[in-house]
């Protein structure tokens, strides 16, 4: 069951396209994509920083490395950005395909990139250098996240979520229906799956067994606060916030749905300040701050 709850949001900023993707930095610069080519760079008040320009299509897909900005685009490159004076410092080639997904490992030594092209690449996050290719999904990859033991989640159009744990074939998590667009970790190491089939499916830590199938909407991003609940940001605009009831039980970790009424254009995606601050990128170009 979903309650519903009309919370006071701010307008934080506002470009003249679609804003993709989000993420905000630990000094809480605020770095948003969109379907002008360019990543804006913002500070945490809204004022704008900067214009990031060089892709020659949208970008879909934004990761922070230590030292770093990662930039992914519908013109199948990533582009590298130091963070200190936001200079382009490389460009990483090799797909044949939009990039809609980058994830920065633990480490700061990897950054994986998964594409259309139905691959993910392992690059070196200080050099750029590709490190790997990895096949193993039948389709369109949409989503990225890293596992508390290091070990990389993929989820694609093929509905099905990828585990990659070093140079083992990857095994396979099946029940959604419809193409897997988000992932997210949360405390414990449990694993969030958000699909187009409307549901998000909560997997144990330990032997990712399902644990919890959560019925929402058509999902296209997750964050997760600083008190451990999951936040969903859907293509109907809305947030759908589960708390936790009780994290380490096998069972049933997470409540009901509350769904907070925002901003009324499609939701692209989430993301989480240290702060405290969650901003979300709306496809009529405004990014709205709680």
């Amino acid at each position: 069951s979903k309650t519903s709850k009309t919370r006071k949001f701010k307008k934080f900023s506002e470009v003249d396209m679609n804003v993709t993707s989000l993420t905000v930095g630990l000094d809480g610069r605020v770095f948003s994509g969109s379907g002008l080519n360019v990543v804006h760079v913002w500070s945490p008040s809204g004022d704008s920083i900067s214009t990031l320009c060089g892709h020659r299509g949208w970008v879909i897909s934004l990761a922070l490395s230590r030292d770093s900005l990662f930039s992914g685009s519908t013109d199948a490159c990533i582009r590298m950005w130091a963070l200190g004076d936001l200079s382009h410092t490389r460009t990483l080639v090799g797909h044949t395909g939009s990039i809609n997904a980058l994830v920065v490992s633990d480490d700061n030594s990897k950054v994986y990139s998964g594409s259309i092209d139905s691959t993910i690449r392992v690059w070196c996050a200080e050099t750029g250098l590709g490190l790997k290719t990895l096949q193993g999904h039948d389709g369109p990859v949409y989503a990225l996240v890293i596992g508390v033991a290091g070990e990389l989640f993929s989820g694609g159009r093929d509905n099905v979520i990828k585990v990659w744990r070093n140079q083992t074939e990857p095994q396979t998590l099946r029940g959604h229906t419809d193409s897997i667009v988000t992932l997210a970790v949360g405390v414990g190491g449990l694993l969030f799956s958000g699909s187009l089939d409307g549901f998000v499916r909560t997997w144990a830590a330990d032997d990712l067994s399902l644990l919890q199938v959560l019925e929402c909407t058509e999902v296209n991003a997750f964050a997760l606060t600083r008190h451990h609940a999951l936040v969903s940001g859907c293509a109907d605009g809305n947030l759908y916030i589960r708390r936790p009831t009780a994290i380490t039980a096998k069972g049933r970790p997470y409540g009901d749905a509350i769904r907070v009424v925002g901003w009324t254009s499609v939701l692209f995606d989430v993301a989480m300040a240290d702060d405290g601050n969650l901003y979300c990128a709306h496809g009529d170009g405004v990014i709205v701050t709680w």
